[in-house]
């Protein structure tokens, strides 16, 4: 009896981890949909810029409920938290080195143009690692 409860109490806590998650693939579409769109470069960047704290707050948001259903599975390691930790710097990292580079390319028109072709690559790779991790995680439950 206790045991089911626990195992009811995961699931609960791995569809909560995936509501957050799920979000983030849209923020990057987003993004990328007006980097594609927009011509002029302040509304582009202040587009962009307002995506940026829910990113931030989504990606925190799943590293707390991913740590606790983590400490709930009593830290086993498994190749699909592996790919998650991964994928989690990897994303994070890269927005932190997207504000960084915004900072530095403000600078000239070609430096303008290199930050958002830049950004369409990064943000790019960021969705497709997303779905790859998400569409993994998703398998990897269903089928064990």
């Amino acid at each position: 009896m206790e045991f089911a409860s626990i195992d009811n109490v995961l699931k609960n806590m791995i569809f909560l981890h995936y509501i957050f998650v799920i979000p983030l693939p849209l923020l990057y579409i987003s993004n990328l949909y007006v980097l594609f769109r927009e011509c002029n470069y302040a509304r582009l960047n202040k587009k962009i810029w307002y995506a940026m704290p829910m990113i931030f707050l989504l990606l925190s948001i799943s590293l707390l409920s991913g740590l606790s259903i983590w400490a709930m599975q009593q830290f086993q390691f498994q190749f699909s938290i592996i790919l998650m930790c991964f994928v989690f710097c990897f994303l994070l990292g890269s927005e932190i080195y997207r504000i960084k580079n915004l900072k530095k390319s403000r600078i000239s028109e070609e430096k303008i143009q290199r930050y958002i072709s830049f950004c369409k690559k990064n943000y790019f790779i960021n969705l497709c690692l997303l779905l790859i991790v998400i569409g993994y995680c998703k398998y990897e439950i269903l089928f064990s």
